[in-house]
């Protein structure tokens, strides 16, 4: 009998625990299965209480209502985080997926939205003019997510392609053309320049408006060259320059310009038409150098010696007059008559050192321009009383530095720095007009001092202490009567506080103790 009650409550005691086993493995088997079991449990006790269909109807006709859109998935995710409708997993499970959901909420689908061309065309249109510039995919897919257009994949459906209803709309951001449009519009500017357009005068023209780009014309046609012969223009005679024709350029380029042309002189010289490219030059002279020298125009050496940077630069100092800086080094660089500062630099280590080289660093700088100053607006004494009288008429009140200051920016008076320095301080000018002003600490004469340390001896009956003095609101602060005198001590053996309390007939030891007691 025993036995079975021993059987029994082991039984009851393994019913609430863990079963083991005589095998680990086994054992960790177990454990896990509980574990899991543990698991599952809390999880369902934090589960959060359920959502009724008709509840979830109402918050995503609410959120639409909100939006003024049928809401999609992002807007019920932000919605649920801020507790205004249940999340997308809970609206999911009731009613199936997000289409059922709007379909039982009366909300009209977001995917399968029937518009016509013309709708669509025209909602393009007006998202074009509301951004101002040409459309792009991810505008579209921004206004389709923001409810003021279709979808991407509508347009898609209807045209067959975004790029499609770009085109049909007129909104795309680069316009195709066609062979025989590119072809019409370099006759064109064939018609207007007057000769074969280059590249150059292309791309010029695109970025007026008024064809493609030289990109756009090779990549339809092939090169330019192909173009030309499909215009049925050929190609343009080579222009031919003669030796003294292409000196006389390089002289009235160095007359317009006051020197020797350098090579990117030339070659904007080029461009505009009024002189032939450097490969002219080289291949008639040689080198460009060679056709300058030709041209009697002053060559730019390309090596120098020391001695002859340290003579350029004697000689621009003589003519400017001072010591040369930098700047003027390189100017006259471009003049031809210097070598270049990093020239200096690399023979010298630096400018500072080439001029020390040159004897030129005790020579005198150069003596910047003073700017005119203006004249400064003067104020007599008695403008400045009367100022400051219509100010505190104004104000109704002595005038503050504040109010000073601001009269002084609207050019009503003058500014506060010239009234203390007219004056002697703000205070004493307040002072001179008639306003009742107190006395500044620093403002304060020995006398007044003494006088102040005296009657306060009077009112305590007794030596006045540090404390006492900064209570005073009739005398100055502690740290007065120490700048004035050096110390406190001093200040009381000025002001004869033993005579004061002598003229009392009062006992000084007998008023510590009643102050102590």
């Amino acid at each position: 009998m025993c036995s079975n009650d021993s059987t029994s409550q082991s039984r009851r005691g393994r019913s609430h625990s863990r079963p083991g086993t005589g095998n680990l493995a086994n054992d960790r088997l177990l454990n896990a299965g509980f574990l899991m079991y543990d698991w599952r449990l809390t999880a369902m006790a934090k589960k959060s209480p359920p959502v009724l269909k008709s509840v979830a109807i109402h918050q995503l006709r609410a959120l639409a209502v909100e939006l003024k859109k049928t809401p999609t998935v992002n807007d019920i995710v932000a919605a649920a985080k801020q507790r205004k409708c249940p999340s997308i997993t809970i609206v999911r499970q009731l009613f199936g997926g997000m289409a059922q959901a709007l379909k039982e909420s009366r909300l009209p689908p977001q995917r399968l939205q029937e518009f016509t061309e013309e709708e669509l065309i025209g909602q393009l249109r007006n998202l074009s003019s509301a951004l101002g510039r040409p459309l792009t995919r991810r505008d579209v897919k921004k206004a389709g997510k923001a409810g003021t257009c279709a979808r991407l994949v509508t347009f898609q459906r209807v045209f067959g392609s975004a790029g499609n209803a770009f085109r049909k709309a007129g909104v795309q951001r680069f316009q195709r053309f066609t062979r025989e449009e590119l072809i019409g519009q370099y006759i064109a500017l064939h018609k207007e320049l007057g000769k074969l357009p280059t590249s150059l005068d292309i791309d010029r023209a695109a970025k007026e408006g008024k064809c493609a780009g030289n990109k756009v014309f090779v990549n339809t046609c092939g090169s330019l060259s192909k173009l030309r012969e499909a215009a049925g223009l050929g190609r343009e005679p080579r222009r031919k320059y003669s030796r003294p024709q292409l000196l006389d350029q390089l002289k009235i380029l160095a007359g317009r310009l006051g020197r020797p042309p350098l090579v990117k002189d030339l070659i904007t010289a080029c461009r505009e038409g009024k002189c032939a490219d450097i490969q002219t030059f080289q291949r008639w002279f040689g080198t460009y150098n060679a056709a300058l020298k030709a041209a009697g125009l002053g060559i730019r050496p390309t090596s120098f010696s020391r001695e002859q940077l340290i003579q350029m630069l004697q000689a621009l100092a003589r003519k400017l007059g001072h010591r040369p800086t930098v700047k003027e080094v390189n100017q006259a660089k471009l003049l031809g008559e210097c070598a270049s500062a990093p020239t200096y630099d690399n023979y010298f280590g630096n400018m500072s050192s080439a001029l020390r080289a040159a004897g030129l660093d005790g020579m005198q700088k150069r003596v910047a321009p003073k700017k005119p100053r203006k004249p400064r607006k003067l104020h007599t004494r008695d403008h400045m009383v009367q100022q400051m009288r219509r100010l505190g008429e104004k104000l109704g009140r002595p005038p503050r530095q504040k109010d000073v200051a601001e009269a002084s920016a609207r050019r009503e008076c003058a500014a506060v720095s010239t009234l203390a320095v007219e004056f002697g301080s703000f205070g004493a000018a307040l002072r001179s007009v008639g306003f009742d002003v107190p006395l500044r600490t620093k403002e304060y004469t020995d006398a007044q001092l003494i006088e102040q340390l005296r009657q306060l001896t009077r009112e305590l009956g007794r030596l006045p202490k540090t404390h006492d003095i900064d209570r005073s609101r009739a005398c100055a602060s502690t740290m007065t009567f120490v700048h004035r005198f050096g110390s406190l001590a001093e200040a009381r053996k000025a002001a004869s506080l033993d005579e004061v309390l002598n003229e009392s007939d009062i006992d000084p030891f007998k008023a510590l103790a009643a102050s102590h007691g």
